[in-house]
């Protein structure tokens, strides 16, 4: 099964951590099947696109907030909320299996309008509380999360992982963390082959493996090298030995029209 605050995992080209699993821990709201994951602590490079302020300079909504929020330390429009989406469509293909979130002002520790259809997004201060284990809320840089501390302030996860402090949202020191909601019904998890403690039995999810139906009738494997001569697949460590047909060639000699010279 998969543990939190344990289960690392490799998707889109970084390492994660599960922080919550079905309902449980971080994100209650999150679908059976599936998981919420934060980008690993030990992170090269402190993250995703270096520091950023929460919101572009000032401390009122005033000239450029106008319009965008009732308060500079409201997560929707943000710099860090618009940073989110910005991040998540490098992602490609990947973002097929990330469930998107509603994050509401009543009840996901916002300031501002609700923000729909997030791929991506900051943990809650107490999202941040919850995970209770400062090796994976500790990150090389402190990271903004997306709760208003007063109306110019926000919070922000400490690097050492200890507790949450807050600053000015103009403040562009603190870095992007992103968390998301992972669909595991249509993910297909591999792992390292060896038996030496890291292996096949330790690589389950929620409920083991994702099936797949097995296969009736005759099997055909392709190869698109030439250089295996005699070919063995293993299965539950019993050697099998199949023979390796060539395929025939293509016949890449132009025709020619009848009565063309």
């Amino acid at each position: 099964m998969t543990t939190v605050n344990s289960t690392q995992i490799n998707f889109g080209g970084h390492e994660w951590v599960v922080i919550g699993n079905s309902g449980k821990n971080i994100y209650s709201s999150q679908p059976d099947g599936s998981v919420t994951v934060l980008l690993k602590s030990d992170e090269a490079g402190g993250g995703f696109g270096g520091t950023m302020a929460f919101r572009e300079s000032g401390s009122t909504c005033a000239g450029a907030y106008a319009g965008s929020c009732s308060n500079p330390s409201d997560y929707h429009t943000s710099t860090l909320q618009t940073g989110m989406v910005t991040i998540a469509s490098g992602f490609g293909k990947e973002l097929d299996v990330i469930t998107e979130r509603t994050l509401t002002a009543t009840s996901d520790g916002i300031g501002g309008a609700d923000v729909e259809n997030q791929k991506l997004w900051a943990l809650s201060n107490s999202e941040w509380n919850a995970i209770n284990d400062n090796g994976v809320s500790s990150y090389p840089s402190s990271w903004w999360l997306r709760s208003p501390y007063d109306n110019s302030r926000a919070f922000v996860g400490g690097f050492g992982g200890g507790g949450s402090i807050y600053n000015l949202v103009s403040f562009a020191v603190f870095v992007v963390r992103p968390a998301f909601n992972l669909d595991l019904t249509s993910v297909l998890f591999t792992s390292d082959a060896s038996t030496s403690g890291s292996g096949k039995s330790a690589a389950t999810t929620t409920s083991g493996y994702q099936s797949a139906a097995q296969p009736t009738g005759a099997q055909k494997f392709t190869f698109l090298t030439s250089s295996i001569a005699t070919p063995t697949l293993t299965l539950n460590a019993t050697p099998l030995t199949f023979t390796l047909a060539a395929a025939p060639l293509l016949d890449t000699t132009p025709n020619t029209p009848a009565g063309a010279k």
